[in-house]
């Protein structure tokens, strides 16, 4: 668990990156408590019964919306880099 301190005032979040892969959502939420992002991995289930095995649903990554960019770009970064796969998706990018 992390130690970091994050700022308390009102913020919005986003859901900002969607997975069916839970190591892959946990490995994203790291990087970004790492990187100073608060984040937290949104469990959504497709089924009535919980799975524990295969693609039992979605992970979706949320963050403040002020961290949006840098979060989008570290994402990116280790797709790039082969750190997770592309088939997530960007749910929230700014244009």
């Amino acid at each position: 668990m992390s130690d970091r301190k994050y700022r308390t005032e009102d913020f919005d979040l986003v859901d900002l990156y969607v997975t069916g892969n839970p190591a892959e959502a946990q490995f994203i939420k790291d990087m970004l408590d790492d990187n100073d992002i608060a984040s937290f991995v949104r469990d959504m289930e497709i089924s009535a019964f919980p799975m524990s095995a295969g693609e039992g649903g979605e992970h979706r990554i949320v963050v403040e919306d002020d961290a949006l960019e840098e979060a989008v770009k570290l994402i990116e970064m280790a797709i790039d880099d082969g750190a997770i796969t592309d088939e997530g998706n960007f749910l929230h990018i700014d244009e």
